[in-house]
């Protein structure tokens, strides 16, 4: 068995069986599919099982509802120990029909590597391409801490610990193939996290050795109205969650928690920029306290730019991104 696609299911009757049909579209055909049905309300079991019974490579467990992380993990479970390679894909989510393979022909050439990941571009609820280039962008220009200091990331460099403590340089878990291996030793998803715990999974897998970076468009990620990355404020807390856990992760090297007490800085500085932009459209509307908030915001945030968080590898989490 060479990879295992594994699919979290909740809800998802309107774009599950397109998700399913681009790993059935695949330009290789050694893969199995696991589908996990997250105690869903809606068609999902249904459409998963008329999917299953046309392909023996899928296969659909059920259970009830215990998240995103819990039914990555579930999926992760039931998979063939055997596999060389792990995807994890949403639901919603589009792969290039060739995806699999340029992943996994990477890793085939670069031993060293723990995972390989490529670039995704948008599409919305009729497959309509959106905001053209933007996404494919943001994924490409990555940026790193080196000597504490943040600098732009050569094209050719693989996606690293140092880049990844400052920002999530992949897209969407289904445009990442991961070893085996490596998911074995980086362990499962945090089931405490939400919209952070695929990050926090990136840099666990990260501390065991870098992800070979490809640019080229090998997922059509889909951003609709019930995107978890669209709650600004679940994703805020959550991102704080995940770096006090990363800040103080009981193993770390002095290397490492200094690559993240950077990151954490920088990360801080560049939303702080984005709450001074926020300001300034807030007193164009007129909105006075709004404009005011937001610069409460980005003055906290700026002094932990400037200092750190209050405790050297610690944070107080009264302050939010």
């Amino acid at each position: 068995m060479c990879t295992s696609v594994v699919i979290p299911a909740y809800n998802s009757e309107h774009f599950l069986a397109e998700t399913v049909h681009s790993v059935l579209n695949q330009t290789v055909d050694d893969w199995e599919l696991v589908i996990v049905n997250d105690g869903s309300t809606d068609r999902t079991s249904e459409i998963a099982e008329q999917l299953a019974s046309c392909d023996k490579r899928i296969q659909v467990f059920h259970q009830s509802n215990t998240g995103l992380s819990g039914a990555r993990n579930a999926g992760y479970n039931a998979a063939n120990t055997l596999t060389r390679y792990i995807c994890f894909l949403d639901s919603d989510d589009v792969l290039e029909p060739d995806a699999l393979e340029t992943l996994s022909a990477v890793l085939e050439e670069q031993p060293d590597k723990v995972g390989a990941h490529g670039l995704a571009l948008a599409i919305d609820k009729q497959n309509n391409k959106i905001l053209p280039g933007e996404l494919e962008a943001r994924f490409r220009n990555r940026k790193a801490v080196v000597e504490g200091k943040l600098v732009n990331w050569p094209i050719d460099k693989p996606t690293t610990f140092a880049c990844e403590v400052f920002s999530n340089y992949i897209p969407t878990p289904g445009a990442l193939l991961i070893r085996g291996t490596a998911m074995e030793k980086a362990k499962l998803f945090d089931e405490h996290l939400n919209g952070c715990a695929d990050w926090d999974q990136w840099i666990r897998v990260c501390r065991i050795g870098d992800i070979a970076f490809v640019n080229r468009v090998l997922l059509q990620y889909r951003l609709h109205g019930d995107n978890m990355s669209g709650n600004t404020k679940l994703m805020a807390d959550d991102e704080l969650r995940m770096r006090q856990k990363l800040l103080t992760w009981p193993s770390e090297g002095l290397a490492n928690r200094r690559l993240a007490m950077w990151g954490y800085r920088y990360r801080s500085l560049e939303i702080a920029q984005c709450r001074l932009r926020w300001v300034n459209d807030a007193l164009r509307q007129g909105n006075v306290v709004q404009a005011a908030r937001q610069l409460r915001h980005a003055w906290r945030l700026y002094m932990v730019y400037r200092f750190g968080p209050p405790q050297e590898f610690g944070m107080d989490l009264r302050h939010r991104l």
